[in-house]
């Protein structure tokens, strides 16, 4: 067993057999997933956890989604200048979601719009 236990917004219940609403707006476990990869990789390398390292985490802002899917939006030939424009934002970019990233930004209403397909 892991010796932790991680929840970061995506279900925990199955909607279909709790009887009552909680949330439509579930997060789809790219969070609580890096949150376990950040602790296990700790864990691993033998070292104990902090509540620094807690605060790290609590405050980490990468975006697991966007590390998987910027790629293949990078890849996509776009001939629209004002679209092709806003693809370039995205050249570059580290994954965080800073609050002054125009790439995340971008992004975020991208994947906003992926999820409506």
């Amino acid at each position: 067993d892991r010796g932790f236990i991680v929840t970061a917004n995506q279900a925990v219940i199955d909607e279909k057999k709790y009887p009552h609403l909680l949330t439509k707006d579930w997060g789809y476990g790219a969070r609580s997933q890096r949150i376990n990869d950040l602790l296990t990789q700790k864990i691993k390398g033998g070292e104990k956890v902090s509540t620094d390292d807690m605060q790290k985490m609590q405050m980490d802002n990468f975006s697991e989604i966007a590390a998987l899917l910027v790629p293949e939006l990078k890849k996509i030939n776009i001939s629209d200048p004002s679209v092709r424009e806003a693809q370039k934002l995205l050249e570059g970019w580290d994954y965080t979601q800073e609050p002054d990233s125009a790439a995340a930004a971008y992004f975020n209403g991208v994947w906003r719009n992926i999820l409506k397909l």
